[in-house]
C-alpha cells in the first residue's frame, strides 16, 4: 500500500504550549509544541500555494515527532492532505490495515489527522509485533532533491489536434521548444469533439540562477504557440 506521503519536519518550538522555555531566543518560540497539527497546517498552506511547482494534484505530507502536552511527553504522528476526501480515504486505509479506530486520532480542519503514536504502537504490539514495522514502511521518506530559491512562473496552453495524435507526442513537441527552464508539467484537461482532441497542459518555469520575467516566458510561449500552429490541422486555443 503506497500512500504517497512525503516526510516533513516542523519547528519543535512554538509561540504557545504547556511547557514554557526559561530563556527563549525569540518571543514567538518560547514554548515546546503540544501538537504536530499547528506546524503541519502552516506547512500544508505553504506547499499548497506552490502545488504547480511541485507538480502535484494534491499535497500529502506526514511528520513523526515528539510533543509535550499537559504533563506528558510522547511521540506523535501527524498526517496532512490538501484534499479532505483524500485524507479521509487514507485514514480508512490505516484503520483497516492496522485495526485502528476513530478514537486513535484527532482530525483538524478536515485536512490534518494526528495520532498519539506511543499509544498506537502499544495497541499494535498487542495485536502483532510486525505491524509496527509495517507502519514504518508505509511512511518511509522519499529521496530529497535540490530546489531553486527563485520564483516560478506558471503558464497554461491548450491545443486542438487530430484525434490520432497522442498526448505524449504533443508534450514532447512543447518541451522541445519550451527549453530547459521547464521544471514541472501536467495535463489538466482533455476532451474530444468532432474528430479532434484538445490537450491542455500546465507548465511551470523556474531558473536555478535568476528570477525569470514575464517577458522571457511570454517569448518562450510565443515560440511554442507558433510551432504548434505550424503543424497540420493543429490549432492553439
Amino acid at each position: 500500500m503506497n500512500l504517497g506521503y512525503t516526510d516533513v519536519m516542523t519547528y519543535t518550538l512554538r509561540n504557545k504550549g504547556d511547557f514554557e522555555i526559561s530563556n527563549p531566543l525569540t518571543k514567538d518560540k518560547g514554548f515546546l509544541r503540544n501538537n504536530l497539527s499547528d506546524g503541519l497546517k502552516e506547512s500544508l498552506e505553504l506547499n499548497t500555494r506552490n502545488i504547480d511547482l511541485l507538480g502535484l494534484n494534491e499535497v500529502r505530507m506526514f511528520e513523526i515527532g515528539k510533543v509535550f502536552k499537559g504533563k506528558e511527553e510522547f511521540w506523535s504522528l501527524g498526517i496532512a492532505n490538501s484534499n479532505a476526501k483524500s485524507l479521509k480515504a487514507t485514514l480508512e486505509e490505516l484503520k483497516n490495515k492496522f485495526s485502528l479506530s476513530d478514537a486513535d486520532f484527532v482530525v483538524t480542519d478536515n485536512k490534518i489527522a494526528e495520532f498519539n503514536l506511543d499509544k498506537v504502537i502499544e495497541k499494535l504490539l498487542e495485536i502483532s509485533a510486525d505491524n509496527f514495522y509495517k507502519l514504518q514502511k508505509e511512511f518511509a521518506p522519499k529521496q530529497y532533491k535540490a530546489f531553486s530559491v527563485y520564483p516560478f512562473i506558471v503558464r497554461d496552453i491548450a491545443v486542438w489536434v487530430p484525434q490520432e495524435v497522442s498526448e505524449e507526442f504533443v508534450w514532447n513537441l512543447i518541451k522541445e521548444n519550451a527549453g530547459d527552464l521547464v521544471v514541472q508539467s501536467r495535463l489538466f484537461d482533455k476532451f474530444v469533439k468532432d474528430g479532434k482532441v484538445s490537450y491542455a497542459f500546465r507548465i511551470v518555469f523556474q531558473s536555478f540562477e535568476k528570477t525569470l520575467t514575464d517577458e522571457q516566458i511570454n517569448s518562450i510561449m510565443d515560440k511554442v504557440t507558433e510551432v504548434l500552429n505550424s503543424q497540420q490541422d493543429w490549432k492553439v486555443r
